[in-house]
């Protein structure tokens, strides 16, 4: 019994107290796999991401091209491997500075309570009452697409859910014996959310990290969507011309 507690603590983390178990070692190798294909992106794929290679379009797959050709004639291999790059680099930049901020500020509401509680969560209500996809379209459309824009965007829609679930998870965690005897001990506030109420809170918070990496990812999956619709049946029509020439 001893040696079973012991072995139990030994696989705990010695600051947070949880296992390291088998399905969470595989899906960060795989998160760790399409990040190092993200980065290494131009020198895996075999074509550059706009160029047509067939003209076969929605070409089947082949020894040449392993996925096929899209409805453009573009190598669909390339371009999964490029848009590994946008569309992870972007979601993971957004996602960190929304749990960042969101986390930090749903903490420190939790901590302080009173009027910095209330102006804060109703000024991020007010945020999260609008549709984000409008959102995103209005600041697009207002202020260009750059990359930074994108990613300030994201940060700015998924911040008020990050801060709300911190906040809900911190406010349990505040009202701890433990939590009461840091306070009474004066402790400051920096303190108490490092040290008494982060490491309560740490596993549901990635797991939130893990879902709105999601989101975004969708969001700007639709965006993009959005935008290949508006001029490929032009391009299309524009390339077929100038083969038939």
């Amino acid at each position: 019994m001893t040696a079973s507690v012991s072995s139990q603590r030994k696989s705990k983390s010695p600051r947070f107290g949880y296992k390291i178990n088998l399905v969470g070692t595989v899906s960060f190798l795989i998160i760790l796999g399409w990040a190092l294909v993200a980065i290494f992106a131009h020198w895996i794929a075999p074509h550059p991401v706009g160029e047509i290679v067939d003209f076969d379009f929605f070409g089947p797959m082949s020894a040449q091209y392993p996925l096929g050709t899209d409805y453009l004639g573009r190598d669909m291999l390339s371009r999964i491997i490029y848009g590994a790059r946008f569309t992870v680099g972007i979601s993971l930049a957004a996602v960190v500075l929304a749990c960042f901020f969101g986390v930090t500020l749903g903490m420190t509401a939790a901590v302080i309570g009173g009027w910095f509680d209330s102006a804060l969560s109703r000024f991020l209500d007010a945020l999260t009452s609008i549709p984000s996809k409008i959102l995103a379209l209005v600041i697009v459309a207002g202020v260009g697409s750059s990359i930074p824009i994108l990613v300030i965007t994201m940060a700015v829609i998924y911040t008020p859910g990050s801060y709300r679930f911190a906040r809900a998870l911190a406010i349990n965690i505040n009202t701890m014996d433990y939590v009461t005897v840091a306070r009474a001990r004066g402790e400051k506030i920096g303190y108490l959310i490092r040290s008494e109420i982060l490491p309560g809170i740490i596993g549901p918070v990635l797991a939130d990290f893990g879902l709105r990496f999601v989101f975004i990812v969708l969001l700007l999956s639709s965006k993009h969507r959005r935008c290949e619709t508006e001029y490929s049946y032009a391009f299309r029509a524009e390339t077929l011309k100038k083969t038939r020439h």
